[in-house]
This record gives structure tokens, sequence and C-alpha cells, in this order.
């Protein structure tokens, strides 16, 4: 986690007030971090208040605030942790997995499963979506793994026109979410059809393009 979740458009309420530099202050950061997690998927974001999550936490409410001054710094914070692990995710499918479809494949897959089997993960992007700063962020986030998937498939297909190749791959990126979603709230054997269906959509004239180029 970065020392500051900073950007110009938020205000002080939006800031980690307290960098975890010392092994009891990231102790206490990531325990407020569990904490709220657990609440947001047990209750939704609308229903917890900062009260409940330093109760939550084992704390006073001002020592809560001395980290975090509102549930949006929270949520910020909640949303960069989510970005890293999942670019840390999608390298090491890129690095496992060589064939394109395969790994498309398999990170859609990944990304669907963890969001089926965690409220919180479905709370966290919802609220995303809500927030402007929130979703400025995630616009942000999905570009940086859109470059990655870029880079993986420009490897795979030369011939590609390189704004397809990027178009199409933040449009990868940002319909990942709805298809976590309905992947939620359907049997594991629908959201494998569903993401085969997806993947296959994704290159079905890829290999006809590149051959042109």
């Amino acid at each position: 986690m970065s020392r500051m979740l900073y950007c110009q458009s938020m205000n002080s309420k939006t800031e980690v007030r307290r960098a975890p530099e010392q092994d009891r202050s990231r102790t206490t950061l990531q325990s407020i971090m569990d904490a709220s997690a657990t609440l947001i998927g047990k209750h939704g974001l609308d229903a917890i208040s900062m009260t409940q999550i330093a109760t939550q936490s084992g704390m006073s409410k001002a020592s809560l605030y001395r980290y975090f001054p509102s549930k949006q710094a929270l949520l910020i914070a909640h949303a960069e942790q989510s970005f890293a692990r999942n670019r840390e995710e999608m390298r090491r499918i890129m690095q496992k997995v060589k064939d394109p479809e395969e790994m498309l494949r398999e990170g859609f897959s990944h990304y669907c499963k963890q969001h089926a089997n965690s409220p919180f993960l479905l709370h966290l992007r919802a609220a995303i979506h809500a927030d402007p700063v929130l979703s400025k962020l995630d616009l942000k986030d999905s570009r940086e793994n859109a470059a990655l998937l870029v880079e993986f498939l420009n490897h795979h297909f030369p011939g590609l026109e390189p704004e397809f190749v990027k178009n199409r791959s933040l449009l990868a990126m940002e319909l990942a979410d709805s298809l976590a979603r309905l992947g939620a709230r359907v049997s594991a054997g629908e959201r494998k059809k569903l993401i085969d269906e997806f993947v296959n959509l994704f290159f079905s004239d890829l290999k006809n393009l590149a051959q042109r180029g």
C-alpha cells in the first residue's frame, strides 16, 4: 500500500492521515482494513458507520480517524489494495499461461470466482462505481491493466492495429466487473459458460485481423 493515498481532486477528508511506518501502525492499519471488510461484506457500505468500524477494530473512534478521516478514505485504501492484488494476479497468470485465449479465460475465471465468493468485493466494486473519486481511480487502474494486456497480445498478434488492441483491451478490463457481478448470481457451471462465451467474443476476429495485417 502506498504511503499516502492522495489525488488532487480529493480533499483532506479522503487522505490516509497516518502512514504505516512502524510494525504496530501497520498491524493496526490491517486490523482496520480487515474489520471494515467484514462489516461491509455482512451489511453493505451504507449500513455501517465509522463508529461500528472502530468498535469492530477494537479501538476508539478518535483513534480510527487518525488513520482514516472518512469512510471514503477507507474505501480508497481498500480499492488501492484490491487494484494491487488484481494486477499482481494478472501478471502471474500472464507469466504462467502463454496461450492468449487460455490466459484470458483463466484471468476472468479467477476474477469472477473471487467476487462470487466475497460479498465484500461485490460491495466494494459497487461503491467504486458510485463514487466519482473512486471511479476515477478505477478507470486509471483499468487503463494500466489494459496496457499489460496490450503488451501480451502484441507479442502473439504483432500485425494488429495498435489502436484496435488498445480499445479492445480497455473494454475487456471494464467489462470484467459486469461479468463478475453476473457470475456471482448464477451457478458455477453457468458462470464458466459465460466466461467461455466472453473469451470467444474477444478473440473472434483477432487471428484473422492479425493475418491480414
